[in-house]
């Protein structure tokens, strides 16, 4: 269901010929949307790597003091079985 409070934005790092959306790191995309962040809350998923990135760009330089987060990465073990 469509609220007032979400907004969807696909973002593509690397886009195929067709793409006519926006381009680039979702973060990047985002600081550029949304400049001052300062009411919000940032919840960030993705690789580590991104995260960590969202996190700097997001809540680091533009001013979002409220609350970042990102779920903690995890590797749960792979077993081999044979049936």
């Amino acid at each position: 269901m469509p609220s007032e409070n979400t907004c969807f934005t696909p973002v593509l790092s690397r886009p195929g010929e067709g793409w006519q959306g926006r381009k680039g790191h979702v973060q990047d995309i985002a600081a550029q949307d949304h400049p001052d962040l300062s009411e919000y809350e940032v919840f960030a998923c993705g690789s580590p790597a991104m995260t960590e990135q969202a996190k700097i760009c997001l809540c680091n330089s533009i001013s979002c003091r409220k609350t970042c987060f990102s779920p903690t990465h995890s590797r749960r073990p792979h077993h081999n079985s044979s049936v």
